[in-house]
């Protein structure tokens, strides 16, 4: 995994407000590493994972937000999405390639 990330190319760091005694960094892929990845996990393993197009990438990338300061805190969890009993149950439904073992 280190590899990997050395590898990446990274793209983008966040680094918290000055005067913060720790530092923390954010990675984000550049875009042809992500495909690339993507291309060798569908060809490798395709029992876990499901087809991603450069749209469905390109569609992703602009949702990301990168995480706040209260979803770094390592505070409380919320509840899942109403009608789910556990986060491991809402993540199997939504990615093939997840399992909650």
């Amino acid at each position: 995994m280190v590899d990997d990330l050395l590898e990446a190319r990274l793209q983008a760091v966040h680094v918290p407000e000055v005067g913060d005694d720790r530092v923390e960094l954010f990675a984000v892929f550049l875009k042809d590493v992500q495909l690339a990845r993507i291309a060798h996990r569908q060809a490798t393993t395709p029992h876990q994972t499901f087809p991603m197009s450069e749209a469905d990438v390109d569609q992703w990338r602009e949702q990301f937000q990168v995480p706040d300061a209260d979803e770094l805190d390592g505070g409380e969890i919320p509840s899942p999405p109403a009608g789910w009993p556990g986060w491991a149950e809402w993540a199997v439904d939504h990615w093939p390639s997840c399992t909650d073992s």
